[in-house]
């Protein structure tokens, strides 16, 4: 893959969605990580949870407005940085960032969480 065309995907190339899904995460790991560089841990202002909440519903009244816009006023869905896969994007960082602080700051319930998703893929036979 050339410079130029380093992580830009023309279409899809994944048969499944479990692999569309693990691009997508990878994507918002590279995304948080370039961003962490600038903004550091300003995002969980002094590791409250009552300060990193406010990031998630920001990005989903965003999310929210667009489809309004787009549904209900028949508006084109925006591109770039206002389009609703950025939206969703900057949803999917921030949820991931406050599951790491409630990791950090409320271990058992986060240990209660994952004991709960292994039980669940055991299930699964996955």
């Amino acid at each position: 893959m050339s410079e130029e065309t380093e992580g830009v995907v023309e279409t899809m190339p994944f048969a499944t969605t479990e692999e569309r899904f693990d691009y997508v995460l990878d994507q918002a790991s590279r995304l948080q990580k370039a961003k962490n560089k600038t903004y550091k841990d300003s995002w969980k202002k002094d590791g409250e949870f009552l300060s990193t909440f406010p990031n998630v519903s920001r990005k989903y009244d965003r999310i929210h407005a667009i489809i309004i816009d787009h549904v209900e006023n028949g508006k084109p869905l925006p591109m770039g940085d206002a389009s609703l896969a950025q939206g969703a994007m900057d949803l999917l960082v921030y949820c991931g960032l406050w599951l790491t602080l409630i990791a950090e700051k409320r271990i058992e319930e986060f240990d209660q969480l994952v004991g709960d998703i292994n039980q669940e893929v055991k299930e699964s036979g996955i």
